[in-house]
């Protein structure tokens, strides 16, 4: 019964018997392996090309508009290469989860997941290396912390989303996640305008 549920759809089907797994047809199951490996390319394009000039430019532009050093760098430029990843990742997880809830056309889920990929994928690299700018010394600690960082919530992760899921379906679940990305984008914002100043506080050793 729960077999024939499931393949009733062309798509992923969460249900709760099947415990949250997603039963694909073969052929939309390389679409959505080919959606990956396009979003992760995207990804790539992205850093390879924004990651570096975006931030450049602008402490050349500021440079140029106020009465400081060229060679004055900020780390917190990096920051502002997460504008277009944090657009599209709660693009992303809201039309993936629409997609899975109402059925819709199998075409707005694999946009909805290469959206979900791209953001994901070039959300990382940027954070990591603001990390490693304000603690040159010590990068190889940071990578090491943001690595356990990820362990921890991927391993938590598998704790409550199946409840989740149980509880307010894959349209909520996914939904939800889209939306807690932009109040949490609120404390990056926060250290593109004071990030100096919270540096400064800091431990001097650390620095």
């Amino acid at each position: 019964m729960v077999d024939t549920q499931c393949q009733r759809f062309r798509w992923p089907h969460v249900c709760p018997q099947c415990s949250f797994l997603f039963t694909l047809a073969v052929n939309l199951n390389t679409t959505v392996t080919l959606t990956q490996a396009i979003g992760t390319a995207l990804a790539e394009l992205y850093g390879h090309f924004i990651s570096d000039r975006l931030p450049l430019y602008l402490s050349h532009r500021k440079s140029k508009t106020q009465d400081i050093e060229p060679t004055e760098w900020c780390p917190e430029y990096r920051l502002h290469c997460l504008w277009v990843p944090v657009i599209m990742l709660p693009i992303g997880l809201g039309l993936f989860g629409a997609s899975l809830e109402y059925h819709y056309h199998w075409v707005l889920l694999a946009l909805g997941f290469l959206l979900l990929t791209f953001g994901a994928i070039s959300l990382l690299p940027v954070a990591m290396t603001y990390l490693c700018d304000c603690f040159p010394n010590y990068v190889s600690e940071v990578s090491a912390g943001m690595g356990v960082w990820r362990l921890i919530l991927g391993l938590l992760s598998t704790v409550f989303i199946t409840p989740w899921n149980d509880r307010v379906g894959p349209g909520w679940l996914f939904g939800s996640a889209g939306l807690i990305t932009l109040p949490a984008f609120g404390g990056v914002m926060f250290l593109m305008v004071f990030g100096r100043q919270v540096r400064q506080m800091g431990f001097r050793r650390l620095r």
